[in-house]
């Protein structure tokens, strides 16, 4: 299940966040993604820009394309922080943050981003 994947990834990546990305054919995600946080920090994300080379072609050559970028909250609630939303460069895809501010208790909530506003989208989660 792809939600399991993402909190099992930002478990991993603790006490930094995680970051991935959710991809697929036909406007649907069939798998994830995990990514290294080139910032390594608790606080934000980065993807290499090598590593989204090589990851984006990839892609392209299996014929499939991003749906979602997601992230980890470490501490805080899965919603689009300032940061989140300044640097949601990617319109057209879908934020998915998944928050671990309690660790029995993680929550994954999509957002779309774009011209500075963040709108939540209700995800439903099938497999």
């Amino acid at each position: 299940m792809l939600a399991q994947e993402i909190v099992a990834a930002a478990r991993a990546a603790l006490p930094d966040e995680s970051v991935g990305l959710l991809v697929g054919r036909d406007g649907a995600p069939e798998r994830y993604v995990a990514l290294v946080n080139a910032a390594a920090s608790p606080y934000r994300y980065a993807i290499d820009p090598a590593e989204q080379l090589r990851v984006w072609t990839a892609l392209e050559d299996a014929g499939e394309s991003v749906w979602g970028i997601v992230h980890s909250h470490v501490a805080s609630a899965a919603s689009p922080s300032r940061t989140d939303v300044e640097l949601a460069y990617f319109p057209e895809s879908l934020y998915l943050i998944c928050s671990l501010a309690d660790p029995s208790r993680p929550v994954v909530r999509a957002w779309s981003i774009r011209d500075g506003a963040a709108t939540e989208v209700l995800l439903e989660i099938s497999r």
